[in-house]
């Protein structure tokens, strides 16, 4: 069967791309697992649009002439090459098997044994949209497949997918394995379990649930149904997804979607089953006040503690190295909330957060290490990934890496020849985003790995000179001046690394409120010499408790075009024909007499501006397409992109404050507080245009700091959920995702990444 890749191209400062070929058949990947299938691995993908898995075959060896075997002889693949990345075949081969697991498949955990004999197998757990674990014995598919011929002369027939029924549907499945002193994934003993967890959502008077489960084979080494041997119910918490201990740990973390960051149940004093489940008891580790979808739990890994230097300083070579052990940080990605927590007014994206187990609280702000328990430290803020990120996972760090002597690290190659073509990480994790890209945070730096690859690269974002459009005649005009630089913000416009994004900045004298530049209303007599503006199915409230917009009196209503009534007068129509140019007046607000109505000022003509006599020549009323303006105290509305950041005034400072989505480079002393959070700050003066529309433009720009993708470019940008790290003899470290939006599983190979043909391989 020809397995479904291509050539990867690539693309300098872009990223990475693959061309792919279609065989996988997938519909809406989701969920990735990786167990043992013998002689080989598999990664189990749940192919969620079509109720059932697929199968990828992963080589377990070093590549023939590779890394030596301890007797000196060149190692070589006990799974034939041929079937190295393939998908594991059906009856017709040039099909992918299909492994049928009931409705929507969407999680996955693989689970590594041993056979009695002593020979590596493995399970996969399944649950999805109905009440059922599904356990598929991946030993057997490979056998089945392949077969086989077993002891006793039989040959290995498809065993049926077995299911352990729930109270209600799953929301995720996790199970723990073993790691050797490589920090590779082995199996149990024979005759030895593994523990699995099992999250359920509520439904119905159920409530959500946590079950315990012990996994294993038969005496003749086939998967056997899990046995639950501990349940507790999860109420209020919403369980969304799942992490243990990498190795083995003494307890389960389950992502809270309702409450507050992530909670904790111990193994040990787990409840037993019972027709009536005890509640679990939690431990908490707060996000302030934030939900989350997904979490990961750290590796081992080893530092390299900085020595003293011959200059005084400190450097981070030839120190003594510090073993951590698994489970020492955890990492959450938050779901989005409207409302920012930092002084912003658009939607709170969310984001990825870093915690220490030991004392649940949200590891310091850089440059403190992550361990620093010194008090009042301000935590980290959350980063966030383009687009929205979704799930996280921690990869594999090395201690075997002959290049990291006194550490384990993770290489990440740079692409180009250069004497640090491969940057090694002490710990490094990757993230999934709906923008369907992978990416890469450097979890000690709290950061992400950028464009350039580099820990050394410059990250100062520039802002270009500031245009003004529609320029006013004569030379008393208006001015725009970026704010000098500070101490606390050294850099000009307050730019701040980090904070500050790639954007198009326009700043508009008497802009149009978002959502009101043209609404169908209707023009009135008030009775009192005013004219009420009725705007019908509108509320206005959201645009005057708008932190951003305050629409109040004393802002105005311009009218792009009008419609006489059928039954109007002539002068009506006479006053509607006359009103051809384009909004080329104002009418004053002057009170809000109801959610859907505006009182308005009358116009006063002049020497240049003609009356405009509608409640005299349309007293039935005239219909109108209003666009509702800033204008009063603070007549200069401030776009950045198609986001309204507030209103600004002639001799005002406007500081524009948004969310960290990254942290600088360069060590910042002090840290960076959430407070100094400025976008860009510059100051109007001058007088004010008289063009209605007059405006002010200028773009930020950011040089090399744009968090590095791997991805597929050809794809559309359907958005990515799952990310799974794997490590094996033959490869040091890959990435699975899982790109559900555009039907396609991405594979990246970190240490060849940019570079090597299958730096990244799409399989669809």
């Amino acid at each position: 069967m020809k397995r479904l890749l291509v050539l990867a191209l690539a693309v300098a400062a872009c990223g990475s791309n693959a061309t792919p070929v279609a065989t996988g058949e997938f519909a809406a990947p989701s969920g990735l697992a990786i167990t043992s299938g013998g002689d080989r691995d598999l990664l189990f993908i749940a192919n969620e649009g079509r109720d059932n898995l697929r199968a990828l075959q992963i080589c377990l060896s070093p590549l023939d002439g590779g890394t030596p075997l301890p007797d000196g002889g060149a190692a070589v693949d006990t799974c034939p090459r041929a079937e190295n990345l393939q998908f594991v075949p059906a009856p017709i081969r040039v099909f992918p098997a299909t492994i049928e697991t009931g409705d929507r498949p969407r999680r996955l955990a693989g689970v590594r044994l041993s056979r009695p004999d002593g020979s590596p197998t493995g399970v996969v757990l399944a649950v999805g949209a109905d009440d059922q674990l599904r356990v598929v014995d991946a030993r057997n598919l490979v056998e089945s497949a392949h077969h086989t011929v077993l002891d006793g002369g039989v040959t290995a027939t498809p065993s049926k997918v077995l299911a352990l029924q729930l109270d209600s549907p799953g929301v995720d499945v996790v199970a723990e394995t073993l790691l050797d002193a490589a920090n590779l994934e082995v199996g149990m003993a024979p005759g030895q379990t593994a523990t699995a967890f099992v999250a359920t959502v509520a439904q119905g008077a159920v409530k959500a649930e946590l079950l315990m489960l012990q996994v294993g084979v038969d005496a003749q080494g086939a998967a056997m149904l899990p046995v639950v041997v501990g349940q507790c119910t999860l109420d209020p918490v919403v369980p969304r997804k799942l992490a243990v201990v990498p190795g083995s740990g003494d307890r389960v973390y389950i992502a809270d979607g309702a409450g507050d960051g992530v909670v904790s149940v111990l193994k040990l004093g787990f409840p037993v089953p019972s027709a009536t489940p005890a509640a679990c008891a939690v431990a908490r580790i707060p996000a302030g006040g934030r939900p989350a979808r997904s979490v990961a739990v750290s590796p081992p890994w080893i530092e390299a503690l900085p020595v003293a230097a011959a200059d005084g300083g400190v450097t981070d070579a030839g120190g003594p190295p510090a073993p951590h052990p698994a489970g020492e940080l955890v990492m959450m990605v938050l779901d989005p909330r409207p409302g920012s927590p930092d002084g912003g007014t658009d939607l709170d994206p969310g984001g990825i957060l870093i915690a220490r187990a030991a004392d649940k609280l949200i590891v310091p702000a850089p440059p403190a290490s992550v361990f620093d328990p010194t008090p009042g430290l301000q935590p980290m803020e959350p980063i966030a990934t383009p687009g929205l990120p979704r799930e996280v996972a921690f990869l594999r760090s090395n201690p075997t890496d002959k290049n990291c002597p006194n550490a384990s690290c993770t290489p990440v190659f740079i692409g180009f020849s250069t004497a640090t073509s491969t940057l090694r990480y002490g710990l490094l994790a990757s993230a999934t985003s709906t923008d369907g890209a992978g990416y890469f945070i450097d979890v000690l730096k709290r950061r992400f790995v950028n464009s350039t690859y580099s820990p050394t690269a410059t990250q100062a974002p520039t802002v270009s000179s500031a245009t003004l459009e529609f320029t006013t005649s004569g030379t008393n005009v208006p001015k725009l001046t970026f704010l000098a630089p500070t101490p606390d913000h050294p850099n000009t416009g307050w730019l701040t690394a980090g904070v500050s994004r790639a954007a198009n900045w326009r700043v508009v004298w008497h802009g149009p409120f978002p959502g009101l530049e043209t609404r169908n209303g209707a023009l009135s007599a008030s009775g009192t010499g005013t004219i009420l503006l009725k705007l019908p199915g509108l509320s206005l409230t959201r645009w005057m408790t708008d932190p951003a917009l305050q629409l109040q009196v004393g802002d105005t209503v311009s009218f792009p075009s009008y419609l006489a009534p059928a039954d109007a007068p002539v002068s009506c129509t006479t006053l509607v024909s006359s009103e051809a140019a384009f909004s080329r007046f104002e009418l004053n607000i002057l009170s809000i007499p109801a959610p859907d109505t505006l009182e308005l000022a009358p116009l006063q003509p002049t020497g240049t501006v003609r009356a405009f006599d509608f409640l005299s020549a349309c007293p039935t009323g005239l219909g109108v397409v209003a666009s509702v303006r800033a204008a009063g105290a603070r007549p200069w509305l401030v776009y950045d992109g198609f986001v309204v950041r507030g209103r600004a005034q002639a001799g005002m400072q406007f500081v524009a404050r948004e969310r960290r989505y990254d942290y600088p480079l360069d060590d910042v002393i002090p840290a960076p507080l959430v407070t100094d959070n400025v976008a860009v700050a510059f100051q109007l003066d001058g007088p004010d245009p008289v063009q209605l529309g007059n405006a002010w433009s200028f773009t930020v720009a950011l040089q090399g700091v744009a968090p590095k993708p791997f991805r597929d470019f050809n794809a559309p940008q359907g958005f990515a959920t799952s990310v799974l790290g794997y490590s094996s003899p033959r490869y040091p470290q890959l990435v699975f995702s899982s790109v559900t939006g555009a039907n396609e599983v991405l594979q990246a190979d970190v240490t060849v990444l940019d570079s090597d043909p299958y730096g990244v391989v799409s399989y669809r």
